[in-house]
This record gives structure tokens, C-alpha cells and sequence, in this order.
């Protein structure tokens, strides 16, 4: 049976985990934590925090900056006119300029506790998944994890290598370093306040989850994710999450640009770009990467995201949107790894968009090994193994692109060939009905014109 599925998603590699469930022992440290916290402040505050974290990416510049210097301004801003529409575009354009860094105070980082917690959790713990999935000979005992927040990455690894024996957490605010010293009781961890890291010490991962969109300027964002493609050991991974929003992917699409730029022969991309070449997504406020993640919400976030909406309150799932970006460091700039050669074509394209599943047909969109973003209609006539890999395929997914569109030439060429044979014997055949009529015709002494 093995063997028959096997055969079926031949040209489909899956990357999807389902919906996410944080543990059961998380959920529960969750739980104790805020217990006693009064709902309604709890409520407030997660609205407030929400607004703020959106308005750092899905807002003008000129709002971004007004919310995140205090959430008493929330729902005050005001709306810029067609002169200042720049602004805009300026924003858009240099991501996020200039924004004052989160404080995260006691109020703040609880809300972060049953607002956003869940859904981070399930996005890191799908990205990680796809190293431990790709790469399975992979034992990491090292992870440094930059934006710990209350630990939401750390337990997404742990639950994937029980092989890490030692984690550093950098984590700028109090508040947040005494959460994560509750949520992280028991873990192997060193906190540090700022990255400041010893020359000789390396991590077999180096993540920021969620926390580039924190920092204040884009040339802040370049120093750290240089600083952490230096931390990590050959042989490991760097990863950068961030919200799938325009301005997260922005952030993601410069970082990416940024580690290409520094030439350095080790460094391999490794998802969800297929290929090392520059961008293709030329206007992101139009068209963006990201990905999306179902996760099963816990009763606090519930609490907090009802929004006085009672049947929205009792759903029990929730889906996040995320863009990220997945690294890898060479041991050996000449090896063979079939993801870290050098200069790899690789075929296996990425599913950028949910696919459309039609009658008799699938449309996948895809980033492709050839560093374009191209849509592929599949059909059984090109095969039933192509055609199931491609009901089976879902968004975030790898599939054989390439080979795919291998046989759509071919395919191509079979029916310009069957259609040129199809031409030439409905000439053939006039022509000797014509040749027929024409004898016919002469045997009965007709004249012939």
C-alpha cells in the first residue's frame, strides 16, 4: 500500500502539518498564568496590542508611527490626504521607517500571552517541521532563538528535537523575560537581554519569529539578520518569520536580498524559495508571499478575540497568515546534498497560492526553480500520476514543476504531431475520393472538365 501512495503523489512533496494543537503542558502554563487576570482588562488590552502590532504593517506610515507611540491614540488617527498619499508609497516602499520599538509592559505581555501566542506557535512549529522533514539525519543540540517573547519558539522546537540541550533566549523586555522564565521552567535556556554573541560560540538554528517587524529601522533588521546568519554552525539553519502582510513580506524579500548581497559561497536558500536568483514578486502591495496555517485555538484566546461576536468567539480554529524565510549554511561549498549544492537548479517548485480545483482540471500557482512566479493548469491528459499529486497538493507544498512542464511540451509537440498526421490523411483521403470519382467517371465515358 506504502508503495501505491508512494507511486501516486510521485511529483508532490507535502510540507502541510494540519492544524496545530500547542501541548498540553504549554496550554496549561498558559492557563495558570492568566488565571486570576480580570477578563475585560485582559480583553482590552489584547485589542489594543492587536491594533498595534497591525498597525506596524498593514497601515500608511504616517498611522504606524502615530498608534505605536501609545495605544490612547488608537482609533484617533487621521486619515492622510491625496497629498500625503507619498507617505504611503514611501512606507510601502522602505518597509517600516523609523517606528519606535514595543515596550511590552505587564499589560502588553499579557495580552501577547492569549492573543498572539497560539497562532505563532503554529506557524513556527510548521517551519521547523520542514527542516526536520527535509533534512532527517538533522540533530540540532543548539538554538538561539532572537524575539523569544515568552518562549512561544523554544517549545515549538523542543517538541521537534528532544536532542537541543541548549537554548539562548534574547529578549529585550523585563516583562517578557519573567513570562518566559514561567512558560520555560525546566528548559536548558541562557536569556540574554541584547545579541551579543562570542566569536567562538555557534547554534545549529538561529530563528526571529515575529520580531523584525518590532525593530525600529530596516538598517537595524539587515545588522541582526547578518549577525545571525554569522551565529549559526556549518551545517545549520537560520529562519525569519514574519506576519503575511505586505510590509512582512517586504521585510522578508530585503532580508533575502540582503544575505545575497553579502556573496558568501555557504549560504543556500532554502524555502520557500526554489531557486538562489533575485525576487520575482516586482509589486508587493498587489501580490505577496505568504503561507497559511490553521491552528486550534486554547479558551484564553477565545476570550480575547470574540470581538463581541458570539459565534466568531466559539470557533474553535483559527487560521494565520505568515511570510518566512529559510536559510542554510554549507559544510562544504562543493557538496553534493541535493539542497545545499552549489548553484542548484532544483526542480521542485513551491505552491504559492490555494490551489483551484476544478472539474477535470487543478490550477496551482507556483514559484518556480527558473525564479518565476507561473500558473499551471494540470489535467489527467497529462498523466493520472501528475494529475493526483495535484488534487493532493496544497498551498505551501513543493511539487515537480519542472518535470511538469517537461510534459506539457511534449505533450505539445505529440498533438501538433497528431494534428499535422490528422491534416495530412483528411488531404490524403480528398484526394483519392477526387482520384476515385475522377476514374469512375472515365469509366463511364464521361468527359472530364
Amino acid at each position: 500500500m506504502g508503495n501505491i501512495e508512494k507511486k501516486k503523489l510521485g511529483h508532490l512533496k507535502p510540507f502541510s502539518v494540519g492544524s496545530v494543537r500547542i501541548p498540553n503542558e504549554m496550554k496549561s502554563r498558559i492557563q495558570n498564568i492568566l488565571k486570576g487576570y480580570n477578563p475585560t482588562k485582559l480583553y482590552q488590552d489584547s485589542m489594543k496590542l492587536s491594533t498595534i502590532l497591525r498597525a506596524r504593517t498593514t497601515l500608511t506610515a504616517e498611522r504606524r508611527i502615530t498608534t505605536a507611540r501609545g495605544s490612547e491614540n488608537i482609533g484617533k488617527e487621521e486619515v492622510p490626504d491625496p497629498a500625503k498619499l507619498e507617505i504611503r508609497k514611501a512606507g510601502i516602499k522602505n518597509v517600516v521607517k523609523s517606528l519606535p520599538p514595543i515596550p511590552y509592559d505587564e499589560s502588553q505581555t499579557f495580552a501577547y500571552l492569549a492573543h498572539r501566542v497560539p497562532g505563532v506557535y503554529a506557524c513556527n512549529y510548521r517551519i521547523l517541521e520542514e527542516i526536520s522533514r527535509r533534512f532527517q539525519n538533522f540533530n540540532p543540540t543548539s538554538f538561539l532563538d532572537f524575539g523569544s517573547g515568552p518562549g512561544t519558539t523554544i517549545w515549538a522546537a523542543s517538541q521537534l528535537w528532544s536532542s537541543i540541550d541548549n537554548y539562548l533566549a534574547i529578549e529585550p523586555s523585563p516583562a517578557m523575560t519573567g513570562l518566559s522564565e514561567k512558560m520555560l521552567e525546566g528548559f536548558p535556556v541562557e536569556r540574554k537581554q541584547y545579541i551579543a554573541l562570542k566569536p567562538n560560540v555557534r547554534y545549529d538554528i538561529a530563528m526571529a519569529s515575529y520580531a523584525m517587524t518590532e525593530l525600529s529601522s530596516d538598517i537595524q533588521r539587515q545588522e541582526i539578520a547578518e549577525e545571525l546568519w554569522r551565529a549559526i554552525k556549518p551545517g545549520g539553519f537560520m529562519c525569519i518569520v514574519e506576519p503575511g502582510t505586505p510590509i512582512g513580506f517586504m521585510i522578508i524579500r530585503n532580508i533575502r536580498k540582503n544575505l545575497l548581497e553579502l556573496e558568501d559561497p555557504a549560504l543556500r536558500i532554502i524555502a520557500p524559495c526554489p531557486h538562489q536568483k533575485a525576487c520575482s514578486i516586482k509589486n508587493p502591495q498587489k501580490k505577496w508571499c505568504n503561507f497559511g496555517q490553521r491552528m486550534e485555538r486554547i479558551p484564553p484566546q477565545q476570550q480575547v478575540k470574540h470581538d463581541g461576536n458570539k459565534e466568531k468567539s466559539l470557533r474553535s480554529w483559527e487560521n494565520e497568515s505568515y511570510s518566512y524565510l529559510l536559510v542554510g549554511k554549507s559544510i562544504d561549498p562543493n557538496d553534493e546534498h541535493p539542497y545545499f549544492a552549489p548553484d542548484l537548479e532544483n526542480h521542485w517548485g513551491r505552491v504559492t497560492s490555494p490551489p483551484i480545483k476544478s472539474g477535470g482540471h487543478i490550477i496551482l500557482e507556483a514559484c518556480t526553480a527558473k525564479g518565476s512566479i507561473e500558473r499551471f493548469t494540470v489535467t489527467k491528459k497529462y498523466g493520472k500520476d501528475y494529475y493526483r499529486s495535484a488534487i493532493k497538493a496544497r498551498w505551501g507544498d513543493g511539487y515537480d514543476f519542472e518535470k511538469l512542464r517537461d510534459k506539457m511540451v511534449v505533450h505539445k509537440e505529440q498533438r501538433k504531431v497528431e494534428r499535422e498526421e490528422r491534416d495530412q490523411s483528411r488531404v490524403e483521403k480528398r484526394k483519392a475520393r477526387k482520384e476515385a470519382a475522377i476514374k469512375k467517371r472515365l469509366d463511364r465515358g464521361d468527359p472530364i472538365y
